[in-house]
């Protein structure tokens, strides 16, 4: 097997009770069959407890307590299930979030979600940019053409981001000349031409000053488009509807001065967090090709990740009034990742809708 994965794979350990936003609130917690068949044999006070607590209309699943609470979170944010169990003793959604793995035949893909702001503080607050425990490509050969390809497609895009980030290039300008090279992978990869794909190199992003003012009209214009789409998923937590809609209002009464402030401060101050945010998306979904052949998709999500975390920040920023921390940076984050990625059909949606998609930054 081949094995893949950014290098803060192995740093992470959950924090437990001292999460800011435990992943034990909030969330349908789904039993698999192995813990669901445990939970109804296990003797005593506790095990009636189990079975008090899972839902009794057939769905394997524990009913959740006030506030959207698992019925097992005490009240130090602990788990009474691994207090009283043991840790091997957590159902499978359990013990492998913030954990994902991808598996095509020989090959396995994993991270760890930014959704977690554990995850968060990791990524944005330890590492000056994400590495990846790659192949070396030597067995890539082995695998099929096809997922070879979008490999070393992902890949490339990755050393793209990261060699603009190193130069101290613009990630405004980056995103540009971004999907410009997804588009020419796209083109090799439908007409199969994979060797080719190895050899070609992206055009290098010229580390020129901006100037804002025409990007913040084509900012405006994505935005319409993006906002659409948002409105259109699953609301995953309520209290996203409502920082959607203020950062809605704020992006369109934006003004000039404020904007340029922003993208000068924010956008400059954090540039190596922006490039991170595009890699982890290119990172995990570009994997996804694999299945349906759209390269060009793929990098569009990123970039609508990338611009729908921009216009948050924008408005946490203008509601901080001009602060924007590293603490900002990673609740964020997690906040996208959390309302996007905890929904497989908010992200196959997303990515239908990137097949036509048009960005103008």
């Amino acid at each position: 097997m081949i094995h893949e994965y950014p290098d803060y794979y192995e740093y992470f350990e959950c924090i437990g009770g001292k999460c800011p936003d435990s992943c034990c609130i909030g969330w349908e917690l789904d039993i698999d069959d192995e813990s669901y068949d445990y939970y109804k044999n296990v003797e005593g006070e506790f095990g009636d407890r189990l079975r008090a607590n899972m839902s009794k209309d057939g769905d394997k699943t524990f009913v959740l307590a006030k506030h959207d609470r698992c019925p097992f979170l005490n009240e130090e944010n602990l788990c009474d299930i691994y207090i009283n169990l043991g840790e091997e003793s957590l159902c499978k959604v359990c013990t492998e979030y913030p954990r994902y793995s991808e598996n095509i035949d020989d090959y396995i893909q994993s991270d760890i979600s930014l959704s977690c702001m554990e995850v968060g503080r990791i990524i944005f607050s330890e590492h000056d940019k994400i590495r990846y425990m790659l192949d070396n490509g030597r067995k890539r050969r082995k695998l099929a053409p096809e997922l070879a390809g979008v490999l070393d497609i992902r890949d490339k895009l990755i050393k793209f981001l990261n060699d603009c980030c190193d130069a101290g290039v613009n990630v405004l300008i980056a995103v540009n000349k971004l999907l410009d090279f997804a588009e020419r992978c796209h083109t090799l990869y439908a007409a199969g031409k994979y060797n080719k794909i190895r050899k070609i190199k992206p055009e290098k992003a010229a580390a020129k000053v901006v100037k804002h003012s025409g990007i913040v009209l084509d900012f405006w214009s994505d935005w319409n488009d993006i906002y659409d789409i948002l409105k259109e998923l699953e609301v995953i937590d309520e209290s996203w509807t409502k920082i959607l809609e203020d950062a809605n209002e704020q992006i369109r009464g934006f003004d000039n001065s404020r904007m340029e402030k922003f993208l000068n401060s924010v956008l400059k101050e954090q540039r190596n967090n922006y490039y991170k945010i595009l890699i982890y998306f290119v990172f995990r979904y570009m994997i996804r090709a694999y299945d349906d052949g759209n390269i060009l998709a793929k990098a569009r999500f990123a970039l609508f990740s990338f611009e729908t975390i921009l216009v948050l920040d924008y408005a946490r920023w203008m509601n901080n009034s001009g602060h924007f921390s590293v603490d900002d940076r990673i609740d964020v984050a997690h906040i996208y990742s959390k309302e996007i990625e905890h929904s497989a059909e908010n992200v196959d949606f997303i990515l239908e809708e990137m097949l036509f998609f048009g960005f103008n930054v």
